[in-house]
């Protein structure tokens, strides 16, 4: 483990320059300026926020909405913001920390990391996952007309975690009964109990910290200490259809590997504790279709039991690929689709 200073640059997909940049207090006003709810839901729907919309500003923006198609809008839009930084006007005005300070803060953050799994009680919870594209072949999905991102489905799953280990079972989708395990068209996602924190501070990661910037989140001011891994120490193993070379079956075989990433930690200085985590891949394959892979973890306490335990509170992750799509016959586009989910784990309680 070790510091350094990186300069990270923002990754911006052509498909958004269609789309209205704007900062967060300027979405007040536009809703302000509109007659309805619908036509507030419309023009939210070509927004693209360039900076992230917190919790405390969205609950303030839900609240001075004019119908819930607008609420349900500024969700998606904050969802969508969720990888970027606060407006500067909403950080802490704190002095950087010194190196050896962060480097005590990180020490605490590896314990935390290390013991996370083992402080937790066998409970459960459940998940509800929200499947969202803006796909323009697929139509307008489950709800909404006015949305950049279109709801595909919408599925409730139960978590057990007995004795370190997590069991997951799909209960239901769009409100139906699930008729098997499968997993949904789209993205997948693993890990929120625990691996990937713990992978994050492991000695072969060799990962490099530099520091960002204060935060507050939750009502308590958090360090957010940035880092990075190259691929060659990497454990974070993405999978895409398929090789250029054909497999022994005659087929074109999947193809994984491990790739380079970057992200945040939010950690409290005092225990070491992480309450948001977030990891964006860095130089996918060209052959792999895939631009970017973003998750973000979030950590909220909650009562297990009679006791108190940090656990996962909501988890977005988004996918982007761009492929060659035909349009007429030999006229071949590029097209970026971009994938989207949205997971909240609510209902915790002791397994018995």
């Amino acid at each position: 483990m070790h510091f350094t200073r990186v300069l990270l640059l923002a990754c911006v997909p052509a498909s958004i320059y269609a789309f209205t940049s704007l900062r967060v207090e300027e979405v007040a006003k536009l809703i302000q300026s509109q007659a309805s709810d619908e036509s507030a839901a419309r023009a939210l729907g070509e927004v693209y926020l360039t900076e992230r919309l917190t919790d405390e500003t969205l609950a303030r923006m839900m609240r001075a909405a004019p119908g819930p198609k607008t609420q349900a809008t500024l969700e998606d839009l904050a969802a969508d913001s969720a990888f970027l930084d606060p407006p500067l006007a909403e950080l802490p005005q704190r002095e950087r920390p010194a190196m050896d300070e962060q480097k005590v803060w990180l020490a605490r953050a590896v314990q935390y990391a290390s013991g996370f799994v083992r402080a937790l009680p066998d409970f459960v919870c459940s998940i509800e996952t929200r499947l969202l594209d803006d796909d323009p072949h697929r139509g307008n999905g489950a709800e909404g007309k006015w949305d950049r991102f279109h709801l595909r489905d919408v599925a409730v799953s139960g978590l057990t975690f007995e004795g370190g280990k997590e069991t997951y079972t799909i209960q239901s989708i769009n409100g139906r009964p699930a008729r098997d395990s499968k997993p949904l068209r789209g993205l997948t996602t693993w890990g929120e109990f625990g691996p990937q924190m713990a992978e994050l501070f492991l000695a072969d990661i060799d990962a490099s910290f530099f520091w960002n910037h204060w935060e507050t989140f939750g009502g308590k001011q958090l360090a957010v200490i940035g880092y990075s891994v190259n691929a060659a120490h990497s454990h974070y193993a993405v999978t895409w259809c398929c090789s250029t070379i054909i497999g022994a079956e005659g087929k074109y075989p999947p193809v994984t590997t491990n790739v380079a990433y970057t992200g945040q930690v939010f950690l409290d200085p005092d225990s070491g504790s992480i309450l948001r985590l977030t990891r964006q891949t860095a130089d996918l394959p060209i052959d792999s279709h895939i631009d970017i892979i973003r998750t973000v973890v979030e950590y909220r306490p909650v009562a297990i039991g009679g006791a108190t335990y940090v656990c996962p509170f909501r988890s977005i992750s988004v996918s982007r690929e761009t492929r060659n799509t035909a349009r007429k016959s030999y006229d071949y586009s590029p097209e970026t689709i971009t994938n989207f989910n949205e997971v909240r784990f609510t209902g915790y309680h002791k397994f018995e």
